[in-house]
């Protein structure tokens, strides 16, 4: 959907209250570009929803000073991350960013409109279930060639539910058939979609609770590995009191007395409860990277952003 109709009023409100001529949209060698009065002219990238897996992309396609990205909403911690990068933006909302003439205006706190739904993409593979089968395979590479009764068992779904979301991947071109075999299409993108859909849709269904206190050991007899924060910290890429903690065990009130830790609803630790059918897969020191990445980007924290994008350039440049 072409934003120019929205984003550019409001653009050339901002300018004007700055005592600034108005900008325009004009096309330049073949693409739309915003112009202001002395010339300077950026390259309009338009996206529809802005999420923070899509950081990298941006940091890959949009050069700092030459183009300008309209999408939908920028959270205040995207604002932070663009701003940090050179990155001018703006949002149906009026938030912005515009650098020109050695000068720049921004424009912070304008509130989500509440016409703008979170639905990122549509398909069955993104359900709640289809993205426990999708963590499955793009977290163990052998996954994709087994029967359907092994990929459920795995995962810790139906056969029903895998049977409609290999069919909703290979629709999306993201499933091919090779000989008598199958491989991921896009896997950088597969990744991100998780990413995304994880934080809005399986995230919020997921059992845990809260603690405060430290984590000084984990008790042998409680099955728990490291996630998000907890990972970062060990990786030198955040300091930081919080724990986050998945379970795959039937009760950690071992480590949670060795430690004296304390039930407290907005407590520093977090313990969830495994999403993965612990029976078949089981974890060591921490999840997954594509796990730990999600958890980090699902925070919105700033430090956060940058210690994920870290973690992507360490141990997931090839697939997210």
């Amino acid at each position: 959907m072409d934003k120019t109709e929205i984003i550019l009023p409001k653009i050339n409100r901002a300018l004007e209250t700055a005592g600034q001529q108005p900008a325009a949209v004009i096309q330049h060698k073949g693409f739309p570009c915003l112009r202001f009065p002395a010339g300077a002219k950026y390259r309009i990238r338009q996206l529809g929803a802005l999420t923070p897996a899509m950081l990298p992309m941006i940091a890959d396609s949009v050069i700092p000073g030459e183009c300008i990205i309209w999408c939908q909403f920028v959270s205040e911690p995207l604002a932070d991350e663009l701003s940090r990068r050179g990155i001018s933006y703006a949002d149906t909302a009026g938030n912005m960013l515009l650098h020109f003439n050695g000068n720049f205006l921004q424009i912070r706190n304008c509130p989500k409109p509440k016409e703008l739904t979170r639905n990122l993409t549509r398909g069955r593979s993104l359900t709640p279930t289809g993205l426990k089968v999708l963590f499955l395979l793009l977290t163990d590479p052998d996954a994709i060639n087994w029967n359907y009764r092994e990929i459920a068992a795995h995962s810790g779904t139906t056969i029903g539910t895998v049977s409609y979301t290999l069919s909703d991947l290979r629709e999306k071109r993201h499933l091919a058939e090779v000989g008598d075999g199958r491989r991921l299409v896009d896997i950088r993108t597969l990744c991100r979609l998780w990413v995304d859909n994880y934080r809005l849709r399986l995230l919020p269904k997921l059992r845990s609770i809260r603690y405060s206190g430290e984590l000084k050991v984990i008790d042998e007899g409680d099955d728990l590995v490291a996630g998000g924060e907890s990972v970062a910290e060990k990786e030198r890429l955040l300091s930081t009191g919080n724990v986050l903690l998945w379970k795959q065990g039937t009760s950690i009130a071992k480590t949670a007395a060795r430690n004296r830790w304390h039930l407290d609803l907005d407590g520093n630790i977090e313990v969830r409860n495994a999403f993965w059918p612990v029976e078949k897969r089981r974890f060591t020191d921490n999840v997954p990277w594509l796990l730990v990445y999600a958890d980090l980007l699902a925070t919105e924290d700033g430090r956060c952003l940058e210690a994920a994008e870290e973690i992507r350039k360490r141990h997931l440049e090839g697939p997210a």
